[in-house]
């Protein structure tokens, strides 16, 4: 699988790496939802399918369930989003229609959660240039917890009020690089999550 590289500078928010609020309409989020429904559920290659099927209305719910260690933290979600796509009464309507009748308010990942709800191999491309407030928000992310705590999500697309943690079980390697003087830009904390290779500049 290729590797994402995600580029970073002095400007990078944290929204772009964890995700923020999006307004979709209704075939947009039927699209949303279905798309990490079969990214959480290991059917990310047959999503094409699914999606005329589902559109169809030929898509059975029972073909999706969490087979995978790596997604333990997204129950909820994979419940929540199966119950969107595929209970079509009027309670479900209205616990889901968070903005008007045809739009939703959803969280979308950024670049980092979306790598990883993927399993997707990814690079952080001049990690030394993200601010520290920002780097702190993925050091236990980087630890054998491999957690983060996702409290943008405020419309609980994939967590709950109760609970904001999201727990990873991957083997997928997190890959950075980083300029010359990174060692007076990056805390020892972050440094100590990364076998460190230094290379020597070229022209």
């Amino acid at each position: 699988m290729r590797n994402t590289v995600i580029h970073l500078n002095q400007e990078t928010k944290i929204n772009q790496l964890l995700g923020g609020p999006m307004v979709l309409n209704k075939n947009e989020a039927e699209n949303f939802y279905l798309k990490y429904l079969c990214n959480l559920c290991g059917k990310y290659k047959d999503f094409k399918k699914l999606y005329n099927d589902y559109k169809e209305n030929k898509l059975k719910e029972a073909i999706f369930y969490n087979k995978s260690k790596l997604t333990l933290g997204f129950n909820n979600a994979i419940n929540k989003f199966k119950k969107i796509l595929f209970e079509k009464n009027e309670e479900n309507k209205e616990e889901n229609d968070d903005f008007l009748s045809n739009y939703f308010i959803v969280f979308k990942p950024g670049f980092i959660l979306d790598s990883l709800i993927k399993d997707k191999p990814f690079i952080l491309k001049d990690i030394s240039n993200l601010h520290s407030d920002i780097l702190e928000r993925f050091n236990q992310f980087l630890t054998e917890e491999q957690k983060i705590v996702l409290i943008e999500d405020i419309y609980n697309t994939f967590t709950t009020d109760e609970n904001k943690e999201i727990i990873f079980n991957t083997s997928n390697q997190v890959l950075a690089t980083a300029n010359d003087g990174y060692e007076n830009k990056l805390s020892e904390a972050i440094l100590s999550r990364f076998t460190v290779i230094n290379v020597e500049s070229y022209e």
